[in-house]
């Protein structure tokens, strides 16, 4: 095929013409900023915020 008659996207003056989606949507809503009211003194200290737990290498707790 030679690469003058290969053509990608529409021709010169032509314009597109797209389908309406006939799928329901959601409705488009504004986001909401959430805050909360959390002061640095209410915080956990240091190492009290830590989640991980030590555990025996013989633990074999998910088995």
């Amino acid at each position: 095929m030679d690469q003058e008659k290969r053509q990608y996207g529409p021709a010169e003056g032509e314009e597109i013409k797209y389908l309406r989606n006939p799928l329901p949507v959601p409705a488009r809503r504004a986001h909401s900023v959430m805050e909360f009211d959390l002061q640095e003194e209410d915080l956990a200290p240091g190492d009290e915020d830590d989640f991980d737990f030590d555990i025996d290498d013989d633990d074999d707790f998910d088995l």
